[in-house]
């Protein structure tokens, strides 16, 4: 894979980059149109900022054989809460005259009922 800039300018790297802050492409869309894969796609963006929650460790100690349920509604609790502090991060920054742009936490809840166990 050559590098981006290379193989295209600006305005054509920007595009699908705004489409997908738009929720008009999905990551996977965007990553397939520039040739480029997760790591790469993530790197486009100048300066991220980190946020981290930990997951309550009571619910971690029953994680043995796999995922809970009880996991995996902790797992969405801590993704909502990051989703609501990115969000209001973006907005503080939208603000202050700068860009960005809030990622979403993992996995959407709606890809994770397939993978989850039973009762």
């Amino acid at each position: 894979m050559g590098q981006v800039h290379k193989r295209f300018s600006d305005e054509q790297v920007a595009f699908p980059l705004q489409a997908y802050s738009q929720g008009l492409m999905t990551k996977v869309e965007v990553q397939e149109v520039l040739g480029i894969g997760k790591s790469r796609f993530f790197s486009l963006w100048p300066r991220p900022i980190s946020i981290a929650v930990a997951l309550d460790p009571r619910v971690i100690e029953e994680v043995r054989d796999g995922p809970t349920s009880e996991y995996y509604t902790e797992y969405n609790r801590v993704n909502c809460a990051l989703n609501e502090i990115a969000g209001r991060t973006a907005e503080l920054v939208l603000s202050l005259g700068y860009r960005a742009e809030p990622f979403p936490a993992t996995v959407p809840e709606t890809e994770q009922a397939d993978n989850r166990p039973g009762p």
